[in-house]
């Protein structure tokens, strides 16, 4: 007979679990949690994405990951580190699970010259998964209410009226203008045309406009434009990426334009992409990457490096 010896194990030597598969992991997290509304109405400090302590406005990928996580727990749009929530005196309710978002980490290495001259430096960014939590994660007090109303004060919101009208000007500039006709929205590549239902059948102006940003974005991935697959028919795995790409992109639209967005969220979508990114959990870096590309193409950002 012989006794196993028990050692201990760190959490150095822990398996480390892929950046992407946090990424992808949280967001199959929502969509099989079965509340899954992915609907925002717009509120105050412009509704971006920000850090509660820094104000640091979260941009591009990141921006897209913590507007579908808050919209779809009901969060507020005010973030915080863990280690930023200590400092202040703040404490994260036990068994609260972090939101996973990408830092940026640049690195420059020295590649030998081929022909044995000076070495080159090469320069690139690698990301990494940096978790962060809600507000409403937070243990209710007074110090965190007097941190909210500080991040808020004096802010100067433009009406609906105003944000509305700017979406139709955006919207309106963008060269494949739709056809209002019938009672489907969809984008034909082939034609590189898209129809949207007639305007009187939207129930509200914000379902228009995210209706239309979600056709836009699909026909920035025309040949002539970005370039992405669009040739995959409905149950393929090529039409629920394209889907995917053009959700994500549209959540990024509408927070630039800042209207809200209301998401395609039918069972026969979400066992997709739940499905996609099972199997794929790589491809996630991918779509936001696509969704960003794309939002960008339309609404260039004006305050984003």
């Amino acid at each position: 007979m012989t006794t196993a010896t028990r050692t201990k194990r760190s959490r150095k030597d822990a398996p480390q679990v892929p950046m992407e598969e946090k990424i992808a992991a949280q967001l199959i997290a929502a969509m099989e949690s079965g509340e899954m509304k992915w609907r925002r109405p717009w509120d105050q400090c412009g509704g971006r994405q920000q850090n509660l302590i820094t104000g640091h406005r979260y941009t591009g990928s990141n921006q897209i990951l913590t507007e579908v996580l808050a919209a779809c727990q009901g969060w507020s749009h005010f973030w915080i580190t863990f280690n930023g929530a200590r400092a202040n005196g703040l404490t994260v309710e036990k068994g609260s699970k972090a939101t996973y978002i990408l830092k940026p980490l640049p690195v420059r290495i020295e590649v030998d010259a081929p022909d044995g001259g000076t070495p080159e430096t090469v320069a690139f960014t690698r990301f990494s998964a940096t978790p962060i939590f809600n507000v409403a994660q937070l243990t209710p007090c007074e110090r965190l209410d007097e941190l909210v109303a500080s991040r808020t004060e004096g802010l100067q919101n433009r009406s609906e009226p105003e944000r509305l009208a700017a979406a139709e000007t955006l919207l309106g500039q963008w060269p494949v203008q739709p056809v209002f006709q019938g009672d489907r929205a969809f984008y034909v590549p082939f034609e590189d045309k898209i129809t949207l239902p007639t305007r009187k059948q939207f129930h509200s102006a914000t379902a228009l406009y995210s209706t239309w940003a979600h056709e836009v974005i699909h026909s920035t991935g025309h040949q002539k434009r970005l370039e992405r697959d669009l040739s995959g028919l409905f149950g393929t795995a090529a039409y629920a990426k394209e889907e995917l790409v053009a959700e994500l992109g549209s959540v990024l639209l509408c927070s630039r334009m800042e209207i809200g967005y209301e998401i395609e969220a039918h069972a026969s979508y979400l066992q997709h992409w739940v499905q996609i990114l099972k199997e794929e959990p790589r491809f996630v870096m991918k779509a936001l990457s696509q969704a960003r590309r794309a939002a960008d193409l339309v609404c260039p950002p004006a305050d984003e490096a």
